[in-house]
């Protein structure tokens, strides 16, 4: 994973975005429900498995003033360093448009509500640190200021933490690490691909955990989770470049 470069995971997302747009649309109206709903309240929020993108916690940069992302891939943090500093190459306002239709629909100037969701971002990013779930810690505590440090109160982790997992047990390892990283009545929202072995960025093929919707489920309760709210949708036809069983967005509490 550590060889993915930025570029081509801003190239591969863009042209997910054209093939299967309503994954995005789902998702991404299902972080903002639950965040708008303040189910989970609190400053402090995690993101894991940032890759170089931002879309996931636009919404969620709303409410929580204090967020740190993390990634596994070194190129995809120094990207998001660099574009928290208005110096990325890499453009994701076409994704922004999503949440930014969701915060204000009525308005007709799509451009400068993204330009506004932007600078929220930017201010409320706190750190850009290295994360490995299969690791005790998951994070790297020396490169997040002591205002952004666990616990949180939510965690937002999208098309990821199956992506490293061997099998049932890692994966459920892998959960208690996240686990932890919450206080008590915390939560976190999951969304990605089930019943799927492997996917593609551009010529690079990536194992991926090939799990049932029940067992996830199953998963999150032995890693201490519990009170789901889960959607899950059949597969779409469009998207030729995976096969899977379908696409799922959950929230759920620590316990």
């Amino acid at each position: 994973m550590d060889d993915l470069k930025a570029e081509e995971y801003h190239k591969q997302h863009h042209i997910w975005l054209q093939e299967v747009k309503i994954y995005f649309e789902i998702t991404l109206t299902f972080i903002y429900d639950v965040v708008k709903s303040q189910r989970f309240k609190g400053k402090k929020l995690l993101e894991i498995g940032s890759g170089a993108t931002v879309h996931n916690i636009v919404s969620a940069s709303a409410y929580f003033p204090i967020i740190v992302q993390s990634d596994f891939a070194r190129d995809n943090r120094e990207t998001l360093k660099r574009w928290l500093k208005e110096d990325s190459p890499l453009d994701w306002s076409e994704f922004l448009n999503i949440p930014a239709r969701l915060e204000d629909f009525r308005s007709i100037d799509v451009r400068q509500i993204t330009s506004n969701l932007e600078s929220r971002v930017r201010r409320s990013v706190k750190a850009v640190v290295h994360c490995d779930i299969l690791t005790d810690g998951v994070l790297n505590l020396e490169e997040i200021p002591a205002e952004a440090a666990p616990p949180y109160d939510l965690i937002i982790s999208i098309l990821c933490i199956e992506v490293p997992c061997i099998d049932f047990e890692c994966f459920v390892s892998a959960l208690k690490r996240i686990n932890k990283l919450l206080r008590k009545g915390g939560g976190i929202i999951m969304s990605s691909v089930y019943n799927c072995d492997k996917w593609t960025v551009g010529d690079k093929e990536f194992p991926n955990l090939k799990i049932s919707l029940k067992n996830i489920l199953t998963a999150m309760d032995m890693a201490g989770f519990g009170n789901h709210d889960l959607k899950s949708y059949s597969p779409i036809d469009s998207a030729p470049r995976i096969t899977h069983g379908g696409y799922y967005c959950l929230a759920s509490e620590k316990l």
